[in-house]
């Protein structure tokens, strides 16, 4: 989990401990680049890039793209009709939709984009070729020199992203809550019965929080697989839809055991 800091100008000390920290699960010497996402993608036997990147699909993806438009870092417009049509769809799938808060970008001293944070990977990637959550830049000349000094001493190689970024939070889409909760809901509204109203939103969002986004079967979780909602007793063999019969399970546990019911 990301500790959010001020935006003001960080303390020059001790910034590598947290950068390494958040770092968790990648090397240090990885570039989070196309490269890095397209083998992250095909070990995990997934689509190369998310298939929720889409405005009308992902409310993260919508809010990372509104910032960056705000901030000119890309080409694109959003108008007041279609922001406010996309609030209102988000906001009737409570309580998955992330608050303008939870996204961020923010303005070096020339008005550049010089990070962002919350953001989509894919969004990022667009702006700065880094597929990253988080990313900012030194504030100044000073700071480099001093990060860099300080990753000297870690024997950090010459090409580790440290040196270029103050703050950098490698992600692949399937660490995103958002693709876990969206994606599956995509799928299920093509698979489930037409006589069965199926697994809501809500109803979803509160069985992975109860289960703290956990795989039951293996403690898999969101940050190394895609999780699913999977039925203790399956529809098949009478099971419901009551929160006691549902249960997050990872995509290879929830394939592995397919339409039988746990045993």
């Amino acid at each position: 989990m990301l500790t959010r800091r001020s935006s003001g100008t960080p303390q020059k000390r001790g910034a590598p401990q947290l950068y390494v920290k958040q770092h968790k699960g990648h090397h240090m010497t990885d570039d989070a680049n196309s490269d890095w996402y397209r083998r992250l993608s095909e070990k995990r036997a997934l689509p190369l890039r998310c298939p929720i990147a889409a405005i009308d699909k992902c409310p993260r993806y919508f809010l990372s793209l509104r910032h960056s438009a705000k901030a000119n870092a890309l080409s694109v417009e959003i108008g007041l009709d279609a922001t406010e049509e996309l609030r209102q769809k988000w906001a009737a799938s409570e309580p998955f939709v992330i608050e303008d808060n939870t996204v961020a970008s923010y303005s070096g001293r020339d008005g550049h984009l010089s990070g962002v944070s919350g953001f989509c990977p894919e969004v990022a990637a667009q702006i700065f070729g880094e597929y990253c959550s988080e990313l900012r830049a030194f504030p100044d000349s000073d700071a480099t020199l001093s990060y860099n000094a300080e990753l000297d001493d870690k024997k950090a190689g010459p090409n580790d992203p440290c040196r270029r970024w103050m703050v950098y939070s490698p992600k692949h889409f399937s660490e995103c809550s958002e693709f876990s909760l969206y994606s599956n809901l995509s799928v299920s509204a093509r698979t489930k019965p037409k006589s069965r109203k199926g697994i809501t939103p809500r109803l979803r969002y509160q069985i992975l929080a109860r289960d703290s986004y956990r795989c039951v079967y293996c403690g898999a979780t969101g940050e190394t697989a895609v999780l699913h909602v999977d039925h203790k007793v399956s529809v098949a063999d009478g099971g419901t839809d009551e929160p006691e019969n549902l249960v997050t399970a990872c995509e290879r546990c929830n394939l592995g055991k397919g339409a039988k019911s746990a045993t």
